[in-house]
């Protein structure tokens, strides 16, 4: 399934996802996964998302200061045929984070 597909399966109400969210902080950077969970067809889906923000201070020539921030961002969308392959995906994808159910 492309994003494209997700996209209109969810905006149609064919399918509604239940959300889970994890944030940490370490050394600077923020970091921000989450994932989404849907049935369709009679499969297990995840669309996942995994972020990291960090912001660099620097300063120029003449001292001034600048902030340069990034926020790489990556997600997929993964199929699975039972629940139970869909469950174990999902703890490896949150392993050692705590995470909370913030839709669904």
């Amino acid at each position: 399934m492309t994003q494209q597909e997700f996209w209109s399966l969810y905006d149609s109400g064919k399918i509604s996802c239940k959300v889970f969210e994890a944030k940490w902080a370490e050394d600077g950077h923020e970091f921000f996964k989450w994932a989404e969970s849907f049935e369709y067809n009679g499969k297990f889906w995840l669309r996942i998302h995994n972020e990291e923000r960090w912001v660099m201070r620097t300063h120029d020539s003449k001292g001034r200061r600048y902030a340069h921030q990034r926020a790489p961002h990556w997600s997929k969308i993964v199929e699975f045929n039972t629940a139970a392959h869909a469950n174990n995906y999902f703890k490896k994808f949150f392993e050692g984070r705590e995470y909370q159910k913030v839709q669904g």
